[in-house]
């Protein structure tokens, strides 16, 4: 309830961002479940909350897909404060097979933000995400270069 009135259902581009939620939630605990938003979402927190484990040593779990990693690379957005050089030394430091899904993750989370479009090829379907995604929920500002 919102002053007295319910809140509307949310818009349906939200739906999977629920088990995103969830997933976030079994990071803490270390439970990863199948399904790509709940690994997205488990990577995302395994990222922020197990940093030494998920960016330091580059480990995932075992049954982690490219989902969990695209989650990772969310994180990683946020715990280089927005510096995408920075998140791309970060990136540089995992193998080479799990990349294309942690820089879709930066390029999401980048886009999602609104801090550009302009970051380079191996972002640019996770700033098309991430976009796309801004622009259904629209979270179009003018002045950003999302908007």
């Amino acid at each position: 309830m919102l002053q007295g009135r319910a809140l509307p259902d949310p818009p349906e581009c939200l739906a999977p961002f629920s088990r995103v939620g969830e997933g976030i939630a079994d990071a803490v605990s270390g439970r990863l479940q199948p399904g790509d938003d709940w690994q997205n979402g488990h990577g995302f927190g395994a990222a922020m909350f197990r940093p030494g484990r998920t960016l330091d040593r580059a480990l995932a779990p075992t049954g982690a897909t490219p989902a969990f990693d695209s989650g990772v690379g969310r994180a990683i957005w946020f715990r280089s404060a927005g510096d995408l050089a920075q998140g791309r030394r970060v990136i540089e430091r995992f193998p080479e097979a799990r990349r294309a899904a942690l820089f879709h993750g930066l390029g999401f989370a980048l886009a999602f933000a609104g801090e550009g479009t302009d970051a380079g090829p191996e972002t640019a379907t996770g700033v098309e995400d991430g976009a796309a995604l801004r622009r259904a929920l629209v979270l179009v500002v003018p002045g950003t270069s999302v908007g």
